[in-house]
């Protein structure tokens, strides 16, 4: 079963469990501006030390991804930032430590839908059923 939210009704019921926002963004280069591919935002129970930690172990694992026309940014962020970084889409760019990304247009994500899904492990089984061979 999965029922149907928009993020700032979803934001604000489960604000108390979060800690932490990661969002990643693929970007080329067109015309001296880095131009947002694909922008995806987790929001985390874990704290901001242990999401950039993780953020980190992946970087040093596979090197960061930067050419002259094509890089992927990470940001972790507190969940308490959350109505800066929605500020952030309004205005249709966002900001890394090196750059900013421009999305090409103003996006309310506040107002965007999705699904909340109870069987969110048929996808990524659970810790132990993968050794089992179950799929959650």
């Amino acid at each position: 079963m999965s029922v149907r939210f928009n993020v700032a009704e979803l934001a604000g019921v489960v604000a108390k469990t979060l800690s932490s926002i990661d969002m990643r963004t693929a970007s080329v280069l067109v015309d001296g501006k880095w131009q947002n591919v694909m922008t995806v935002i987790r929001l985390l129970c874990e704290s901001t030390v242990e999401a950039s930690a993780n953020v980190e172990q992946i970087w040093g694992t596979h090197g960061p991804v930067h050419t002259d026309e094509f890089r992927i940014d990470s940001r972790v962020v507190a969940f308490t930032e959350w109505g800066a970084l929605s500020a952030e889409f309004d205005e249709g760019r966002i900001r890394f430590a090196e750059t900013e990304v421009e999305l090409g247009r103003a996006v309310d994500v506040k107002v965007a839908l999705g699904y909340v899904q109870t069987n969110y492990s048929a996808i990524w089984p659970q810790p132990g059923l993968a050794d089992a061979g179950g799929v959650g």
